[in-house]
């Protein structure tokens, strides 16, 4: 029987994170976004990996309307994107994280270097990214479930 309990994915730790006060504590904001980050991106490699099952909610609903297999393989497509960009924010936070960690090089040296303009963080565009990316991932879980209740709802009409 479908259920739609693994179908739902939840934003909010990472909505709570990017909620958090940023300025005096830009490494912790940074470290609690990419934490938030990970988990989503370990909680939609798992949701990827039960809908695809052979017994999971995507095998049961084409089997119950085989109508619905294009859209399942266009949510499937939308499984690696959102995967995709979640490892792609993650990384950059990670990297960007440097510039709030000093390393031993830089204690022990006479003058730090400046690290360039390729750790500089930009919190209103690590905001937005991951905004969208929260917004996208919303939207897909809908569409999942909207294809679910389909299959469960349509009549396909056997015969009387």
């Amino acid at each position: 029987m479908l259920s739609t309990e693994t179908a739902a994915l939840s934003t909010e730790p990472l909505q709570e994170a990017l909620a958090a006060a940023v300025p005096g504590c830009e490494g912790n904001w940074v470290e609690g976004v990419a934490a938030a980050l990970t988990d989503l991106e370990e909680a939609l490699q798992q949701h990827a990996v039960d809908l695809d099952a052979p017994d999971g909610l995507f095998a049961e609903a084409a089997i119950n309307r085989p109508t619905l297999a294009r859209e399942i393989d266009r949510l499937r497509a939308e499984h690696v994107t959102l995967l995709d960009e979640t490892a792609d924010l993650r990384v950059r936070l990670r990297e960007a994280s440097r510039a709030f960690r000093p390393n031993a090089g830089e204690w022990c040296a006479e003058r730090p270097q400046p690290r360039g303009l390729g750790t500089v963080l930009h919190f209103g565009q690590i905001r937005e990214r991951a905004e969208q990316l929260m917004a996208a991932v919303d939207l897909h879980t809908e569409r999942e479930i909207d294809v679910i209740f389909e299959s469960l709802t349509t009549d396909i009409g056997v015969g009387d």
